[in-house]
C-alpha cells in the first residue's frame, strides 16, 4: 500500500502478480486518490503500461491536454512520459493492470510552477514545505525502490 505523505490514508494499492527482479513486473493497481496536484510526473521504468479494468480517470498531459480514460483503455509508455492521474470524486473505484519494465532512472516530477524536472525526493520536500502535498509518498516498505 502506498499512502499519503502526511497521513496513513491510502493513495494506491499495488498487488503484484508477476515479478522478475530487474526485468519486469505485472501488478493490479487500485487507485484510492488522485496523483499530487502540483504538476506532472514520470516513471523510473524503461517502459510501462496500463490497462483500465474498472472505473476511469482523467489523464493530464503536457501542454494542458486532458485525456478521458475509460475501461479498456490501454497505454504503453516510456520512462520520460509525463502525466498526472485524476480520479473521479464520486467514490467510484479505479482498477488497472500495470506493467513495469526494468528500472533505469529515478522517479521525477515536473512542477506547474517551474516546468523543470525534479528528482522525487526534493519535490516531495518542497511540496511538504508548501503544505500542499496530497499523495505520492510510498510506505516505508516501498520507499527504497524509488531511490536512485
Amino acid at each position: 500500500m502506498i499512502t499519503e505523505r502526511h497521513s496513513s490514508e491510502p493513495y494506491l494499492e499495488r498487488i503484484s502478480l508477476i515479478k522478475i527482479p530487474g526485468l519486469f513486473q505485472l501488478a493490479i493497481h487500485r487507485f484510492w486518490k488522485s496523483d499530487d496536484d502540483g504538476g506532472l510526473h514520470d516513471h523510473p521504468w524503461l517502459f510501462w503500461g496500463s490497462l483500465i479494468l474498472e472505473g476511469g480517470y482523467d489523464e493530464h498531459l503536457p501542454g494542458g491536454k486532458i485525456a478521458k480514460r475509460a475501461p479498456g483503455a490501454l497505454r504503453l509508455r516510456h520512462a520520460w512520459t509525463q502525466h498526472r492521474i485524476v480520479i473521479p470524486e464520486d467514490g467510484s473505484e479505479v482498477w488497472t493492470i500495470f506493467m513495469m519494465g526494468p528500472k533505469i532512472r529515478a522517479w521525477g516530477f515536473i512542477p506547474d510552477t517551474t516546468r523543470i524536472w525534479m528528482h522525487w525526493r526534493p519535490y516531495l520536500e518542497m511540496r511538504a514545505a508548501e503544505g500542499r502535498l496530497r499523495a505520492v509518498q510510498p510506505s516505508a516498505s516501498t520507499q527504497h525502490k524509488l531511490a536512485a
